[in-house]
């Protein structure tokens, strides 16, 4: 480049390479045979303000996609776009009711979406890698000028928006409504059922009382903006922390995010909080790991482990590497720069498992919910900080009625799986002690909790555990009887009308063995023809394969928790 604004033109160019790169939207490879690279080139553009100067510049790099072929390189094209009526209608809602428009852009938006096709393209100009001449760039996700890139585009987009809770108009498919957070709330079967029993008041009350703010626990000021953030910081005297990513087996990335970086903006901002008289953070009784026998209330530190505790109780001048949180996030950020390939999500997901078992947590949930208890106490300073360690919460016992929850909890796809004749066995200890709590009793602990630790207002840190075992022990066999009893009388009616019948649950220590049995009666309960042709025969097994290999991963999943032997006091 050599016009005066040269300078402007490399830095843009690098700005949007950089982009590309960090986004993995390729590889470099060899050239398979019979394939032929499509080309690129650079689209330059001054981006003019009203008053006639020059706002920015943009670069964009395009891939030749008028050479692609139909059937080959791509298939569907389509690519929806909101109706004029739409737009007008909903900035004539916002007049009328006063409400604030946002516009945004997504930056590289085409960019987002993996192929599904296989395409390849020539290196870009100025960007050909040294020694790699000959090779050419794989396609991971979408470019530019690819005639599938508006459909990968949209695909992506409304793929987002379900995930986070919206839902589609069914006028116009490019629409998407969300509930505000006080609907989602009062709305819920919980706060209808209330209704019914207090009457149109009692909404009246919620709806005065309750004020729900939109934000994100992982970001500074937990999402909000500065005002709002200010006010609420003045007025607020408690603050009750439930916000987690409960998944056993989530990516380690994930789950630091939301368990140990939730907590350290969440005791960041309560340091803003003036009245405040109480912090309660939800965790879980499984948070001590592979601890065994008796388990006390006690609260984590910075740099302890279980693995390290129990070397250090065999041979104290053992050394173990410490758990510090900030070297955590750290291997991950750079795991995740230096990570080139599509391969992100199992690598991170592998890596919080490894992770949980060299430090003595039974999976990454535990591991970072412990690791978030760490975080609390290393920042709390004067707050006085509560922690309630529920174990497995079930339905409730009696309020607001018995058998109320709200959403599957951890151990209801087992009694799924169960009831509909799909889990005929399990890999555990039937003599393992199953530690549940209605989840009423969670709620009036934690008001008893507050209450008092809310009137003394000492600055130190509590933990309780909410659990079972000690008082009300239960077996795995007996949970599992219970079941067998009640879905006997009870059974399950599948799509065909048919009433499933049950066996008595099967118990292995063993996952060959666990693998074995499954199959045996899923050769039973669903007998393949031997009229069938060789092609259909394979299928079926295919399918009863999946089936399998789905039950012996779910299995894996719980195994800590089905030959668990910790008793909490």
């Amino acid at each position: 480049m050599s016009s005066s604004e040269s300078s402007f033109w490399k830095e843009t160019v690098n700005s949007e390479i950089d982009s590309i790169l960090s986004n993995h939207m390729w590889k470099l490879v060899d050239l398979p045979p019979r394939n032929k690279p499509l080309g690129s080139k650079w689209i330059f553009k001054r981006k003019i303000k009203m008053n006639g100067t020059i706002d920015k510049y943009k670069a964009k790099l395009v891939v030749k996609g008028f050479k692609q072929k139909v059937g080959l390189d791509y298939f569907d094209t389509y690519f929806p776009v909101t109706r004029i009526t739409s737009i007008g209608m909903l900035i004539a809602l916002a007049a009328v009711y006063g409400l604030e428009i946002h516009q945004i852009d997504v930056k590289t938006a085409f960019l987002n979406r993996d192929l599904e096709e296989e395409i390849y393209m020539e290196q870009p100009e100025g960007f050909v890698v040294p020694g790699k001449e000959n090779m050419v760039c794989k396609l991971i996700k979408s470019l530019y000028g690819l005639k599938q890139a508006p459909k990968q585009w949209h695909v992506k987009f409304d793929q987002t928006m379900l995930a986070n809770g919206f839902k589609i108009n069914e006028c116009d498919k490019c629409v998407y409504i969300k509930d505000t957070p006080n609907h989602q709330i009062t709305e819920s079967k919980l706060f209808k059922s209330l209704e019914e029993l207090h009457g149109e008041s009692y909404k009246l009350f919620i709806q005065n009382k309750l004020v729900p703010v939109v934000g994100n626990i992982h970001e500074p000021n937990l999402g909000m903006d500065i005002i709002t953030a200010q006010k609420i910081a003045q007025e607020i005297d408690l603050i009750v922390d439930s916000a987690a990513n409960t998944t056993f087996d989530e990516r380690y990335d994930l789950a630091l995010d939301a368990n140990v970086n939730g907590p350290r903006q969440l005791m960041m901002f309560a340091k803003k909080c003036k009245k405040l008289k109480l912090l309660m953070h939800y965790s879980t009784a499984y948070v001590n790991g592979e601890r065994e026998g008796i388990i006390l209330e006690k609260p984590f530190t910075m740099g302890e482990s279980i693995t390290k505790e129990k070397i250090t109780s065999i041979s104290p001048f053992t050394n173990f590497p410490s758990l510090h949180a900030d070297n955590e996030m750290d291997l991950v950020s750079k795991l995740k720069n230096n990570i080139t390939n599509n391969g992100l999500e199992q690598i991170m997901k592998d890596l919080g498992l490894e992770r949980s078992k060299l430090y003595g947590w039974q999976d990454t949930y535990s591991f970072t919910k412990a690791i978030g208890e760490m975080m609390i106490n290393s920042m709390r300073e004067e707050i006085p900080v509560l922690i309630l360690r529920p174990s497995i919460i079930t339905s409730s016992y009696k309020e607001p009625f018995s058998g109320w929850i709200q959403g599957l909890r951890v151990i209801d796809p087992s009694i799924f799986f169960y009831r509909k004749g799909d889990l005929p066995a399990l890999l555990g200890d039937p003599d393992c002690l199953l530690d549940m709590v209605p989840v009423d009793m969670v709620v009036n602990t934690t008001m008893a909790a507050i209450a008092k630790h809310g009137y003394l207002q000492n600055p130190e840190l509590n933990v309780y555990h909410l659990t079972s075992t000690s008082l009300n022990p239960v077996t795995i066999s007996q949970f599992f009887d219970y079941c067998h009893e009640y879905f006997t009388s009870f059974p399950f009616v599948n799509s065909k009308g048919d009433k499933v019948k049950i066996r008595e649950m099967k118990y292995f220590n063993k996952i060959s063995d666990f693998e074995n049995y499954i199959w045996k009666v899923i050769f039973k309960q669903h007998e393949v023809r031997e009229d069938l042709a060789e092609e259909d025969i394979k299928k079926v097994q295919k399918r009863f394969q999946k089936k399998v290999e789905y039950l012996k991963q779910f299995s894996k999943l719980y195994e800590s928790y089905t030959f668990y032997k910790g008793r909490y006091v």
